[in-house]
Order: C-alpha cells, then sequence, then structure tokens
C-alpha cells in the first residue's frame, strides 16, 4: 500500500496518520528529519521563468504497486490542483485531488481535499491560511462532516526580529473551543542557520518538554552534516534518533542515512538516495531499510521538496519526478500517459547495483540495453512485449571496470538514451 503525507501545508498530529500533504509550515517530524533552504519570491519566479516546473511524480512502492501525482497551474504559473491516481485492476483510478486558491501577493489562502467516490469529488478537508506583513501567521484545519466544516486543528507562529520563525503553537479544537497540544522553539545560529529544535507538550496546564533536536553543520557552515534528536525522560535528555548527511559541491543532499538508538548502540535504520538534474532540481528518490545485516528494498516515508515550495510525503520506496512547461488545462488528466518515459537511474554513481525505472503508455515490444563509451552492447536488459505501466529493473555488474556506461530504451519509433556511473 502506498500512503501520502500531502499538502503545502499539514498539521503534525496527523502526519503519520493521514493521506495529506506537508504544508509550507514545518510540522514536528519533518522539523526533525529536514534541512529545509527558504527560497525568496525573486528566486522562485526566475526558476519559472527559465526552467520547467514539476509537472508529475510517480511513486513505485517494495512490492510493485504505483502512484501517479499530475499538477496543473493557473496563470500566474502557481499550482492550482493536483490530482493523485493509483493503479488498480481496470488501469489508473483517481483516489484524491487537491485544488489551491491565492491572494493577490501570490500567498496560499486555501487548499481543499477532495476524494473520488461514487463517481463524483467529495470535500473531505480544508486548510486556510492568514498572514501579517507577508509572512504566514496562522492555518487552520478543518474536515468535512454532515455538509458541514468542522475544526479540527490549527497552528500560529511567531517569528524573531530577522524574520526567521521562532515559534509554532499547535492548538486542537475541543469541546468547542481552541486548547493547546504543542509548542515547538526554533534556535539559530550566528549564521541565521537552525540550530535546534526543542518540543514541548501542554500538560497539566503547562508546556512539559518532550523532544529536542539538534543540527549540526559542515566546515562551510552551509551544509547540514547530522542532527540528533533526544527525549525527554523527566530528569535527562536521553537519545533516541540521528540522521548523517552527505552533501555534494552544489550543496544538494544525495544521501541521507538514519540511525535508531539501541542498547547496544546507534544501529542503521533506512538510508535515502537523491539524484537531482542540471537544474539542481530532485529527480529520484529511493529509499532501502536496514535488514540481515545490509541494505534491501522497502517502503517507508519519503519527503520530497520542489524550491517552487511544494513539498510532499508519500510512504514508498522509490519517486521519480518529472519536468515541463505548465500543463494545459486540456490535456491535465492525460498528459502522463500519452508518452514513453526513462528515468535516471539510481544511485548514480553505483557500485555495483544501480535501478532503472521506465513507463510505457500503451502495449508495445520494448527493448534496453546497456552499452560502453564505444558502443560497444553490455547486457540486454529487456527483450519483450510489456503492458502499459510503470516498471522498474535492477542493473547488477560486479565484474565491469569502472567508468562511464549508457543505457537505451527502444519501442516501436521510441527511443532514448541515458548515462550512467560505475564507480568502485
Amino acid at each position: 500500500m502506498i500512503k501520502y503525507f500531502f499538502s503545502v501545508c499539514l498539521f503534525s498530529i496527523q502526519i503519520f496518520s493521514q493521506s495529506f500533504h506537508l504544508p509550507k509550515s514545518k510540522n514536528i517530524h519533518e522539523n526533525t528529519a529536514f534541512n529545509i533552504i527558504d527560497y525568496s519570491p525573486n528566486f522562485l519566479n526566475k526558476i519559472l521563468d527559465e526552467t520547467s516546473i514539476l509537472d508529475s511524480l510517480v511513486a513505485i512502492s517494495a512490492t510493485g504497486t504505483y502512484s501517479k501525482h499530475l499538477f496543473k497551474y493557473n496563470e500566474d504559473s502557481r499550482m492550482s490542483e493536483w490530482l493523485i491516481l493509483r493503479n488498480g485492476v481496470s488501469g489508473l483510478d483517481s483516489i484524491h485531488k487537491h485544488t489551491f486558491n491565492y491572494d493577490n501577493s501570490y500567498n496560499l489562502l486555501s487548499e481543499i481535499a477532495f476524494s473520488w467516490s461514487n463517481s463524483k469529488w467529495d470535500s473531505i478537508v480544508r486548510i486556510d491560511y492568514s498572514y501579517i506583513q507577508g509572512r504566514e501567521f496562522q492555518y487552520v484545519y478543518q474536515d468535512f462532516y454532515d455538509n458541514v466544516w468542522r475544526n479540527v486543528s490549527r497552528e500560529t507562529k511567531e517569528y524573531n526580529s530577522n524574520g526567521l520563525l521562532k515559534t509554532s503553537v499547535y492548538e486542537i479544537w475541543l469541546e468547542n473551543k481552541w486548547q493547546n497540544s504543542s509548542i515547538v522553539n526554533s534556535f539559530y545560529s550566528e549564521f541565521g542557520y537552525k540550530d535546534s529544535l526543542v518540543f514541548k507538550n501542554w500538560t497539566n496546564n503547562e508546556w512539559v518538554n518532550f523532544n529536542k533536536t539538534i543540527f549540526y553543520y559542515n566546515e562551510n557552515k552551509m551544509d547540514l552534516d547530522s542532527l540528533i534528536a533526544t527525549n525527554w525522560t523527566g530528569t535527562l535528555w536521553q537519545k533516541y534518533f540521528k540522521r548523517i548527511v552527505t552533501n555534494d559541491e552544489y550543496h544538494n543532499q544525495i544521501e541521507l542515512v538514519d540511525f535508531i538508538y539501541t542498547m547496544n548502540g546507534w544501529q542503521n535504520s533506512l538510508r535515502y538516495l537523491y539524484a537531482y538534474n542540471d537544474f539542481k532540481f530532485i529527480i529520484n528518490v529511493h529509499c532501502d531499510v536496514w535488514s540481515g545485516n545490509q541494505w534491501t528494498l522497502g517502503n517507508a516515508v519519503i519527503y520530497f521538496e520542489n524550491p517552487d515550495g511544494f513539498k510532499v510525503g508519500i510512504e514508498t520506496n522509490n519517486i521519480q519526478a518529472h519536468y515541463s512547461k505548465i500543463v494545459d488545462v486540456d490535456n491535465f488528466e492525460n498528459s502522463f500517459y500519452n508518452k514513453f518515459i526513462l528515468s535516471q537511474n539510481y544511485p548514480n554513481p553505483f557500485n555495483p547495483t544501480t535501478n532503472i525505472g521506465y513507463t510505457i503508455p500503451d502495449p508495445s515490444y520494448v527493448e534496453i540495453k546497456v552499452y560502453d563509451v564505444l558502443g560497444n552492447e553490455i547486457e540486454t536488459l529487456v527483450d519483450e512485449h510489456k503492458d502499459k505501466g510503470i516498471y522498474q529493473l535492477t542493473f547488477n555488474q560486479n565484474n565491469l571496470p569502472s567508468g562511464i556506461y549508457f543505457y537505451k530504451i527502444k519501442s516501436g519509433r521510441y527511443s532514448e538514451t541515458r548515462k550512467m556511473i560505475l564507480q568502485k
């Protein structure tokens, strides 16, 4: 099963139980796990003007089930609709849809989620945002029940004199009034980077320590090197989670390794591998789980963040991101189905195993081969008729020397070649 944790916003209490999307406001769990970079409006406009925008995501689980996420934009290049489909017995079925509304300053005002049921879209969740001096001040999360929107939770933010988020107070709606639930206090280094987060729960009419996360940076004082999360035992902070981050020369996080603290010390838990395109946009995220003293295919919540501000968490094994010009409204629901796609392999560079994903829009004969830099054929990976669908395969080569190789797909008139690097 593929689970989604969506939203251009979502509150922390339901992050691991609801199928909803991640807010621009940071929820508790996402704060502990990510070094979020804030992009200025001018930078975002430059991205939207000079490069392609996010067209679609494909999430493939370790068992082979998959979902597609299609995005539509308004005339101001802001996301206006997000459609989620998953594979079923009869093909791809619509399961969720989100719509987004903005004010004249391009601030997100509301997000409404719908579920497809009985051949119609039913409202299920709504998030409304408010702003003070251009900064998000509060969002209110509601669900739709008996044809009425009901309050569920809200988050209220306070900023420091430098405009950085200082506190986030989370409240839940109980007995027809807002009641405190939790608070997150953010602390920063002299360079303005997040130094630590302290989480507290509202207990017996006071704030009580719950969790603290400390961030550590590389020598350049920019790239996140690691983080350690601790729980409050009542008398001291006890460590329980650690993340080690590997960054490339462009400051992109390319590998995240998670550890859980046990009586035997730190134990491997999860590993995430990220690949980027020439614009430094994420094109692939892959997850491995630690099992039997080795990394194996498995599902976990993968967080994807695009520089346009869109963030989503999906419980799956692999996410493929595809970019294009703005999708026309009339072609929105068909834009992804009518084309072949050969995805970049992951990890890349690799040693000795890598994964290759591809999409077939119609039943056809498919051939995928691997070549060296001289054009010599190394191996045939696929040579058979394939039904319409999304596929992934594993290329394992212990005998080849380090170097550059190419893999090519052919199906009818369609062909495409991509480069991969074996690095031993």
